[in-house]
């Protein structure tokens, strides 16, 4: 935001706010700021509350603060770093949001998000540090008057409630008659925001019961006939309000499972039919809809570009969208409004090439004419029209064009003016076909009939080996080319010295990935196949469809994109061929070609003359974790400790944060090496076998490092200074038995198992083993876990049995045919969640079966989220599902490099899961870490997702799903 002045305010004494004012909460070291937001306020006709008198703290003070904020429509948090350490600002929050009021945030500095409260971190702030003044003063005003008369009437009944407690609660201060009525009728339609307080129920309780003792009176004096008549009315009354609960319960329910049905066709419409759902009635089947729909969107805007089908759309790195239209214009849009409009010399025929940012480009016509365009927040100008042009290509970083034109000529431009004649080329007097540029424009490649030319400046020469080119494409180094001939067949090879990678038959398209590292083709029957370009891998990610008209790379190479005129764009992997998702949208409009906009966003056309721009999904986040895996490759993370440690039986521990960084502490060297936890545990390992140790794990609040040796001793280690050894447990020659270990929710005890020694149970303040548990018969223990108190273990006959922390009980909660495969347990213990093979079991406290699905491979790992609220399962084929507990409805499907054989919840978003990934050499343990977008309040989940909504309903489709005109209304932009 631009420096603001400092500015005087008028309300600078403590006294009570006046009607429909704003308070302002801020710290002394920011007056000027809050002094000038009063003064923008007032400008556009608005009060503002604020305190610019330096007070001391004192009894009568809090009281006058107090009532300031009970009569303040909202309060306005400046939040700075100062703010945040003021004890006085943080007494202003919590009566603000104590009285329910209505709140709203302004960050004026970068702070860190960890130190806001937790009921601002869900709010979306106004950013005074990037946004200009008036925007800054326009979108606080907007927030305020969100509903106002709803925070006007929750101002009023606060003050009056204010008022009654004060004067001890007499009666003759609780409302009456109609007043109460109103009330009522406030309170019945009350919601989040602002919500009632305690203090306001209260007062309107207090006031239907001295209206009932009233009503009583009455009755007294009546017959017993109007007596039984009253009684019938209030109880009609009743069972009228229950039967519009129910009537909304039901309905909500109806359009969450329309939601779940319109999910893989067109999730946009399940985002608006789960949104209403929850509107209607806030039931867990609607917050799982909700979440699961707007895990799928991917839409971030539309454009209305009117009736005509845009036949292609791009995307700018500035945010513009530069369209094409069948009516020949070429236009420009800038936040969903047309910025700027070119009239074409003829039809456009929709093919387009264009740099990595989308702002230069070459658009051809079906006149042959090559119109060179530039364009920059949505304003778009023709810079060049060339006629006569077969072929053309802008280089990645819009510094050279490149035209074939008819006449057999080459022609490159440096400006995006006129091009200039590319002398001395095709010697042997062949006409080119197709052009590409390297990313810098530097080198050149020119498709003929019979060869394929690359080179510098104006001297290309032809490729060793090359068949000739149609259409060809150049890496961004121009090491590696793609050509492919008229009849749809071609090849990948070498630039240096022809040597082919790999060839295709017929094919209606084919790209080359900028890095050069894969290339895709793909058939007229729908079929595409991914190949690695120098180990020849080959992956076939589709089979069978529509045709493939379109292939084409993201920026980086990782993800392949696929579409056509009658096809939803499907992405892929590049690296192994995994399906990301499906662009699933676009109900009643044939999609054109889509183009990969800069930033890696997909933006497609449709013929009903609207743009969509895509959100690619994210791929996770991965790192590679030490050398080759081994048997006691395993992963573990304490709750709250914002940190998770991957482990193999090569003896490094690795701690990362939730972003992927390493998180080691800093330290004197103690035996050299990376990591300071790492040399920690290396130092406190003297026996045979060093380095070698089986599993770990960091307590709840992260500050020590539990460590189970490979030859079955604990160690405990601190985390928060100089890494060092605390205490140790010695232990026993392993036996290469899966280890157990885990913290107590309270981190008083541990949880080990491991080698010769059976389950047992660590006190981390005597370092003595507590307890000790031996199964009856002669099953042992395959695993166990912390279940809230108890501890529960599955052994190796089928049983699933629980104890007490002391060992005691043994009380079989459930009985299997076979062993059981994983197991994890909510923290308090109310869920428990077993992996059986394919089979998903989700238990309660008890044992007793909640619900019970497949999945599509072995399960190798399960946990719960720290909450408990959402339940994870990884596969063996590295498939991820995110399930609401609730529920037990998926809400999210991912897909993982290698087998996932363990995962956990670092906190309640952000999920780890270790796999194998197949190397040529040996597999190779990665970490990867997702963010679940969904797996959040589901509160939150609404506001994003009603933030999402880019599609408006038609009558036609809004009667298809039940929504009334009001409901209707409310989702139209």
């Amino acid at each position: 935001m631009d420096a603001i002045d400092s500015a005087t305010a008028s309300e600078g004494t403590l006294a009570a706010a006046p009607a429909d004012a704003a308070f302002v909460s801020y710290s002394r070291a920011h007056t000027a700021f809050a002094t000038w937001l009063v003064s923008a306020g007032r400008a556009r006709g608005r009060t503002f509350w604020l305190d610019t008198a330096d007070i001391p703290p004192a009894a009568e003070w809090r009281g006058e603060l107090l009532q300031a904020i009970q009569s303040a429509s909202a309060v306005v948090f400046v939040l700075t770093s100062s703010w945040l350490a003021s004890p006085e600002c943080r007494r202003e929050f919590e009566i603000a949001r104590d009285q329910g009021k209505r709140l709203v945030t302004v960050r004026l500095e970068e702070i860190r998000y960890e130190d806001i409260p937790p009921e601002l971190r869900s709010l979306q702030w106004i950013d005074a540090v990037t946004m200009e003044s008036d925007a800054v003063i326009d979108a606080v005003l907007e927030a305020i008057d969100a509903d106002h008369e709803r925070v006007r009437d929750h101002t009023r009944w606060l003050v009056d409630a204010a008022r009654w407690q004060a004067a001890g609660r007499d009666r003759s201060h609780l409302p009456r008659g109609h007043e109460l009525r109103e009330a009522e009728a406030w309170l019945a339609t009350a919601g989040e925001d602002p919500r009632p307080v305690p203090l306001q129920t209260e007062y309107i309780a207090a006031a239907q019961g001295a209206e009932r003792r009233r009503r009583r009176h009455v009755l007294a004096a009546v017959s017993g006939f109007a007596a039984v008549a009253l009684i019938l009315a209030g109880l009609a009354m009743w069972q009228r309000h229950l039967a519009i609960e129910q009537r909304n319960a039901a309905e909500s329910g109806r359009l969450a499972v329309a939601s779940q049905q319109e999910l893989t066709a067109d999730p946009e419409i399940a985002l608006i039919l789960a949104s209403d759902a929850w509107e209607l009635d806030q039931n867990p089947r609607a917050a799982t809809a909700l979440r699961a729909a707007l895990a799928a969107s991917r839409v971030r805007e539309t454009v209305r570009t009117g009736s005509a089908p845009v036949l292609a759309a791009i995307s700018q790195q500035d945010g513009g969208v530069v369209t094409v239209g069948d009516d020949g214009r070429l236009r420009g849009w800038f936040h969903g409004r047309q910025a700027s409009s070119v009239t074409l010399p003829d039809a456009p025929t929709g093919v387009v090439s264009v740099d990595a940012a989308g702002d230069r480009g070459v658009l051809f016509t079906k006149g042959q004419h090559a119109l060179l365009w530039r364009a920059s927040a949505g304003m778009v100008s023709v810079t060049a029209d060339v006629p006569h042009v077969v072929d053309g290509v802008v280089s990645a970083d819009g510094s050279r064009f490149a035209l074939a034109m008819g006449n057999g000529q080459v022609r490159v431009s440096h400006d995006g003016t006129t091009p200039t004649p590319l002398r001395d080329f095709a010697p042997m007097g062949e006409t080119p076909r197709s052009v590409a540029l390297s990313a810098d424009g530097g080198t050149l490649a020119v498709g003929t009939d019979t060869r394929t030319w690359v080179g510098q400046g104006s001297s290309p020469v032809p490729v060793s080996g090359s068949k000739g080119a149609q259409d060809v494409s150049l890496s961004a180094d121009g090491s590696t080319v793609l050509e492919q001939a008229a009849v749809g067949s071609g090849q990948v090879q070498r630039v240096s010295d022809g040597q082919v990678y790999g060839t295709f038959p017929s094919a209606l398209s084919a790209t080359l990935a900028s890095d050069g590292r894969h290339w895709a083709w793909g058939t007229i029957s729908g079929e595409i196949t991914l190949v690695a370009t120098v180990t020849g891998q080959s992956y076939q990610v589709a089979r069978s469809g529509t045709p493939t008209t379109n292939l084409l790379f993201s920026s980086d190479g990782s993800l392949l994109l696929a579409g056509g005129p009658d096809a939803q764009p499907k992405v892929w992997q590049a690296s192994d061929g995994r399906p990301v998702g499906v662009l699933a949208g676009g109900r009643g409009a044939s999609g054109t070609v889509p183009t990969l906009a800069p930033g890696d966003r997909v933006v497609t056309g449709y013929s009903d003359g609207t743009v969509r721009v895509w959100a690619l999904p994210d791929l996770p986040a991965e790192v590679e974790v030490g050398p080759s895996p081994a048997e006691g490759t395993s992963l573990a993370s304490g709750p709250g400790a914002d940190m998770v440690t991957a482990y193999t039986s090569a003896g490094i521990p690795h701690l990362f944060t939730s972003a992927g960084t390493e998180a080691c502490t800093g330290g004197a060297d103690l035996t050299g090496g990376p990591c300071p936890i790492a040399r920690a545990v290396a130092a406190g390992m003297t026996e045979r076998l060093a380095l070698a140790y089986a599993a770990a794990a960091p307590s709840p609040d992260g500050t020590k490092l539990a460590v189970l040796g490979a030859d079955d001793s604990l160690m405990v280690f601190s985390t928060t200074s100089v890494p060092k050894l605390l205490w140790r447990l010695p232990g026993t020659k392993t036996t290469g038995k899966t280890p157990v270990l885990g913290w107590s929710r309270d981190g008083r005890k541990l949880l080990i198992d491991q080698a010769s020694q059976p389950l047992r149970v660590v006190d981390t303040t005597t370092h003595r083993v507590s307890a000790t548990i031996t199964p009856s018969g002669s099953a042992i223990v395959y695993g166990a876990v912390w279940a809230g108190d108890h501890i529960v273990a599955e052994l190796s006959d089928g049983r699933l049995v629980q104890y007490d922390a002391e060992g005691r009980g043994g009380r079989v909660l459930r009985r299997f045919s076979e062993p059981i495969g994983v197991v994890a347990a909510t923290p308090d213990g109310s869920r428990i969640a077993l992996g059986n093979g394919t089979t998903l079991n989700l238990l309660d406290a008890s044992g007793a079966l909640i619900k019970s699905y497949d999945e599509s491979s072995i399960i190798e790992a399960v946990g719960f989220s720290p909450q408990g609220d959402f339940l994870a399962t990884s596969t063996a084929e590295g498939a991820l599902t995110v399930t609401d507990v609730a529920t037990g409805e998926p809400i999210l499907t991912a897909a993982v490099s290698g087998q996932a054989k363990h995962l956990v919840f670092i906190d309640d978003r952000t999920i780890a899961v270790l796999g194998d990934v197949p190397h040529f050499l040996a597999d190779k343990p990665t970490l990867s870490l997702l963010t679940c977008e969904a797996c959040q309040d589901p509160q939150a989940v609404a506001r994003t997702a009603r933030a999402r909504i880019t599609l408006p309903l038609t009558p036609e489709m809004g009667a298809q799903w039940g929504l009334t005109t009001s409901q209707l209304d409310g989702f139209r932009n």
